[in-house]
């Protein structure tokens, strides 16, 4: 079979998102869970709460509190959603419309197992998973396929 000018592209695009994917989600997610899995272990927690910090309790509702808390929030979560936002971007770019819709895009059972299952290896909140739900719907996955993912990376 000969080789056309699209097959290079295509694999190409491929290489380009698995790498963003793997790369990204285990600078982001993977390893540093890894590494708070030791933290648990050994201490039977995972660190203090952005929203009371070292405190005994939550700070007053108060509009330097709402700051606060959307400050430390943001300073907690924006590499995933940088990373979420690339791949969201990766979905639409590098891989090929026809693959999602083929992979996702039928509104059965089938399609939500899928989207589900794919959300896994994430492990991001719901935020930073919002723009590759975008991606995919753009490219044509069912809304319950998409609505999996979403849903399946909620930690």
């Amino acid at each position: 079979m000969q080789s056309t000018p699209r097959q290079p592209r295509v694999a190409l695009g491929w290489i380009v998102f698995i790498a963003i994917a793997v790369v990204g989600l285990f600078y982001v997610k993977w390893f540093p869970y890894y590494n708070r899995a030791f933290v648990a272990a050994s201490q039977h927690s995972i660190g203090k709460s952005i929203l009371m910090g070292t405190a005994a309790s939550a700070p007053e509702a108060s509009w330097q509190s709402a700051i606060d808390y959307a400050l430390a929030y943001g300073k907690a979560i924006w590499q995933a959603m940088v990373l979420g936002l690339l791949l969201g971007s990766a979905v639409q770019a590098l891989i090929p419309p026809q693959w999602v819709a083929r992979a996702l895009g039928r509104s059965d059972f089938g399609s939500v197992v899928k989207g589900g299952l794919m959300s896994l290896p994430g492990m991001m909140c719901t935020c930073c998973a919002a723009p590759v739900v975008a991606g995919l719907r753009a490219r044509q996955a069912a809304p319950g396929a998409a609505i999996a993912f979403w849903l399946g990376n909620t930690r």
